[in-house]
């Protein structure tokens, strides 16, 4: 027998009394959510046609095609994990310091577009940094260095450092003509003193930080009162971007490789860490993911803070 108590429908057992339910939920996330949606399935065809009391609700809760597929679809990706490729590296840093001898050559469109567009969409914050001709900018993440060499170009008199947590990378940031300042450091613990910035910006690096809010804190930190932080990265709002980090997960990439944010995540983050958002936005460059000549193009997001 069935009887239904606070909009829930419960099963008798024992002359009446109610069956314990157990709340523990399944081993792991994806069977735990491919349960509530079956719980959720086999309750709503039961209120939609009227067999929540009688002697069928019996016979009727068996929903056996429904709770078939959905057990299948638990057993599925509770299996996922297993069809992943062992890892390739065990950190982001080991992964970058394999690829920095080819990465500018490697990622070129792709570097030259987003600093590029980078630039274009913080140009007025910048130039209204009241700090003249010497103002002071850290690039977080900086890679091989091709924004901090973009903020030169635009402002020579500028003194630019350049942070990365691999040794790799800023060896080849320093074999440019500009003679970038490269200091190897991760966001979490940048080894400056407070307020020593008046812009902040990062590339195409927060989805790498192993703590993003603790990152964003570190930055703000470092920033004068009035500093600006330009924010550039993958978004999970695009489905290429989706594609990619399932695809660099199964591929057998560090955790940080694929976990990307979306925009309200990272305004999130942005502001619980203590900064103004001045403006953001979504939009795509003219790459697509895997290197494909049709699908969709490659997401972005830009956030613009301030301190």
């Amino acid at each position: 027998n069935l009887e239904r108590r606070g909009g829930c429908a419960r099963r008798l057992v024992n002359g009446g009394a109610p069956a314990q339910i157990s709340r523990q939920r399944p081993v792991g996330r994806p069977a735990y959510i491919a349960g509530l949606l079956t719980s959720r399935v086999c309750y709503c065809r039961l209120t939609s046609r009227g067999m929540l009391d009688g002697a069928r609700s019996a016979c009727s809760c068996c929903l056996l095609p429904t709770c078939a597929m959905f057990a299948a679809l638990a057993c599925l990706l509770s299996a996922l994990p297993l069809l992943r490729r062992q890892l390739l590296y065990a950190t982001v840093a080991d992964e970058y310091a394999e690829q920095a001898s080819e990465y500018d050559e490697r990622w070129a469109a792709y570097v030259n577009q987003t600093v590029a567009l980078a630039m274009a969409r913080s140009a007025p914050e910048q130039r209204a940094l009241k700090c003249g001709a010497r103002c002071y900018a850290i690039d977080v993440g900086c890679g091989t260095g091709a924004l901090a060499v973009a903020l030169l170009r635009s402002f020579p008199t500028w003194n630019v450092v350049c942070a990365d947590p691999s040794a790799d990378m800023l060896a080849r940031a320093r074999q440019r003509p500009e003679r970038l300042r490269a200091v190897v450091a991760r966001s979490e613990s940048l080894p400056f003193r407070s307020g020593t910035f008046h812009l902040a910006t990062s590339l195409s690096s927060l989805h790498f930080w192993d703590d993003k809010l603790q990152g964003l804190k570190e930055i703000t930190r470092v920033l004068r009162k009035g500093g600006l932080l330009l924010l550039t990265d993958w978004s999970h709002d695009y489905t290429s971007c989706i594609a990619c980090s399932w695809y660099l997960y199964f591929a057998g990439y560090p955790h940080n490789d694929w976990n990307i944010l979306t925009l309200n995540s990272a305004r999130s983050l942005v502001r619980e860490a203590g900064l103004t958002i001045v403006r953001d936005e979504l939009y795509t460059i003219a790459l697509r993911p895997f290197g494909l000549r049709l699908g969709p193009r490659w997401g972005m997001m830009t956030l613009i803070g301030t301190k």
